[in-house]
């Protein structure tokens, strides 16, 4: 078994909401270009998970539409850059 499945057994025995994607990983070209160098493992993990989150949603995993910043969603990838400027 890989890691990423481990790790989404082990969030479900924990209470986390886990959703698989269904689509295939599309970042928007200007996250790729702004991350060069994202791990192939976190890519993998984006690539099967759509969303991750805490029983309490305290804690939470950025997946790829928290990357979009067209879509309507609580905390972007950069919200912390958004609040200091």
């Amino acid at each position: 078994m890989d890691p990423i499945e481990k790790f989404i057994i082990w969030a479900k025995d924990n209470g986390w909401t886990v959703k698989n994607k269904i689509t295939k990983l599309n970042l928007p070209k200007d996250i790729i270009a702004r991350y060069p160098n994202i791990n192939q493992e976190y890519r993998q993990f984006l690539n099967v998970i759509e969303n991750c989150v805490t029983p309490d949603e305290t804690v939470w995993f950025l997946c790829e539409n928290g990357y979009n910043i067209n879509q309507d969603i609580a905390w972007p990838y950069n919200e912390f850059e958004e609040i200091l400027e």
